[in-house]
């Protein structure tokens, strides 16, 4: 129950509308200030590195993933990542926030996006990154973890995709929807046995 009441919560106060302008640090081609970007499973690996990316171009993030509290030392390490570079004005902090949320559930992401929503305004790009590898050989691979792989690594995208496009149509915006995807899927991975991983 107590997990349960964190779902889709930042445990912060909404951003303010007024925001100061900045120097950009990369681009102007490339600038997503005034952009909202939210990651799934940015809490580490490459979910976590586009999250990076995204607040280095001036965008504001929502950091979702499984553990909340993973997901805050995510965005602690990317603030000080951000603040390590010399491009970066001394003013700037990257105004970025953790959720807590299961991508297999439809319910936790609902919530989800409703908060982050609430929190900023409005979602500009999605990047569905969460995923989990597990390495078995296809002929003793439980069917429940078949199962599990396809609700995080497919479900956990449709899931989200939905909303993003359905918050952009009925606010008749533009948004981009990043859907990751594994060079696995094309290629004979050796010695690893991942046959699952590789059909997702």
């Amino acid at each position: 129950m107590a997990r349960r009441s964190l779902v889709g919560r930042s445990m912060l106060t909404p951003i303010a509308t007024t925001r100061h302008r900045r120097t950009l640090m990369t681009l102007s081609s490339f600038s997503l200030e005034g952009k909202t970007c939210l990651v799934t499973g940015a809490a580490r690996g490459l979910g976590k590195e586009f999250l990076t990316a995204f607040a280095l171009s001036g965008a504001q993030g929502a950091c979702v993933d499984l553990s909340l509290q993973a997901g805050q030392s995510s965005i602690k390490h990317i603030t000080e990542h951000v603040a390590s570079q010399s491009s970066t004005p001394s003013s700037y902090t990257p105004e970025l926030r953790a959720y807590a949320c299961d991508v297999t559930s439809e319910e936790q992401v609902k919530q989800t996006w409703e908060s982050v929503v609430k929190d900023f305004g409005k979602v500009d790009v999605v990047v569905t990154a969460a995923g989990i590898v597990e390495n078995f050989e296809a002929e003793n691979y439980e069917y429940s973890r078949w199962l599990k792989m396809f609700d995080v690594n497919v479900h956990g995208s449709f899931l989200f995709a939905k909303e993003a496009g359905r918050h952009w149509i009925d606010n008749e915006m533009k948004g981009n929807l990043i859907l990751v995807s594994s060079m696995s899927s094309i290629i004979c991975v050796r010695p690893q046995k991942q046959a699952a991983y590789n059909a997702v």
